[in-house]
């Protein structure tokens, strides 16, 4: 299975804002952050094929963003240390890599979405019994990350 980021890591909001008519990029970016939009806004998009064109580009990124971290969490759910999954390790560090990767390539507000999708759709998929597995995973990639931030 092929776990890369298609979209967001080469995906550049700002040229998909310019697909836009000037008048409605600002509900836009708004649109695309939140899922908030007006029903001028709503009927410009029926009526727009390069606002269809946009939508479909940022929403896909997301999606994509969203697919990647799934993937990846998923995959740091089974690490071991031991020596025999040592490669299976590897590669779920390469995932987890390309999906944080991935997300900072969004704007802030997409990249916290596609956090929280990823961790609704991990809770609904994993056993009761799995979940603090998840937990003990979740806060190890804090820990990593907040370390590596403080000494970056």
């Amino acid at each position: 299975m092929n776990t890369q980021l298609k979209e967001p890591v080469g995906f550049n909001l700002d040229a998909v804002v310019e697909q836009i008519k000037p008048e409605w990029r600002n509900e836009f970016r708004r649109f695309v952050d939140s899922g908030d939009a007006s029903d001028e806004f709503l009927a410009y998009l029926d009526s727009s094929e390069e606002g269809k064109k946009a939508v479909e580009l940022a929403f896909n990124a997301q999606a994509d963003a969203l697919t990647g971290l799934a993937d990846a969490l998923r995959s740091l759910q089974t690490e071991n240390v031991g020596t025999e999954l040592a490669k299976p390790a590897e590669a779920a560090s390469v995932k987890v890599t390309e999906a944080v990767e991935g997300l900072l390539q969004l704007p802030p507000e997409q990249g916290k979405q596609a956090v929280a999708k990823a961790a609704s759709a991990l809770g609904a998929s994993l056993r009761q019994d799995q979940h603090p597995q998840l937990q003990s995973v979740a806060q190890t990639l804090n820990e990593a990350l907040t370390n590596v931030a403080a000494n970056g």
